[in-house]
């Protein structure tokens, strides 16, 4: 997989010199699913946003297909596709409206939104929903609705932040099989999760955040090979002394 993304030497801080990142460098390759853990508080937030272009970093570099993103900052926002812990839709119009409102918004025509809109429902299995109301979904299927928002513009990047926080066994498998297909379809991931189930089964590398410093970047497998137990008790283990 070649490298698509690349953060460089990345640092964030806020007011009262409060420092929530310390020179984090990393890639996102085509078609990855990248798994990014840590406590509360460990930087995974922020990281986040600055890769997606919502805010800015203290200093470092993120570059896109070897091209700095705050050159032609939104152009590159069109290529990242965003899957929040909590659907912002407009609860007035219907869950087939709001997504065909974000396909104008992104220069698609009508046409070419509604096109997208019925490629995605049928993929997502949105059926009788798609003419309710966003208020009126289950759980589940507003996590679906946020995928199908997330891919409406066609992104190179999702990020998913906190994409099953919350939901029944079945309904978060069922959400897993979604994202591995992205990853089919040779769309990165970037998967913001508390489940360590999660990451072990969807990620090709994961990053470890700690304190805003990276503790770890690579396969599940070298990190055992340095840390004894299951990720959950490794995670533990590197809060009390690191890697």
């Amino acid at each position: 997989m070649s490298t698509v993304y690349q953060v460089s030497d990345v640092c964030k801080v806020y007011k009262n010199n409060i420092h929530a990142l310390k020179n984090i460098s990393l890639t996102i390759r085509q078609g990855e699913i990248l798994g990014l853990i840590g406590v509360n508080g460990s930087g995974k937030t922020t990281l986040s946003s600055i890769i997606a272009g919502l805010i800015p970093a203290t200093s470092g570099s993120i570059m896109h297909n070897d091209k700095p993103i705050y050159k032609n900052l939104s152009e590159y926002k069109r290529l990242i596709g965003l899957c929040p812990q909590k659907l912002n839709l407009d609860n007035r119009i219907t869950v087939k409206e709001n997504l065909i409102n974000d396909g104008l918004f992104f220069g698609f025509t009508y046409d070419e939104s509604v096109d997208k809109f019925n490629s995605l429902s049928e993929k997502l299995m949105l059926g009788k929903y798609e003419d309710s109301y966003p208020a009126v979904l289950s759980g589940g299927y507003k996590q679906r609705v946020a995928i199908a928002r997330a891919l409406m513009h066609n992104p190179k990047l999702v990020i998913f932040d906190e994409p099953t926080l919350g939901l029944d066994p079945n309904v978060r498998k069922n959400l897993w099989d979604i994202i591995l297909n992205l990853k089919k379809e040779g769309i990165s991931v970037l998967l913001t999760t508390h489940y360590m189930d999660e990451v072990e089964y969807l990620s090709d590398r994961i990053c470890i955040l700690h304190n805003g410093e990276m503790q770890f970047l690579g396969k599940l497998d070298e990190l055992k090979s340095k840390k004894e137990g299951n990720l959950e008790e490794i995670m533990v283990k590197i809060g009390e002394d690191g890697i």
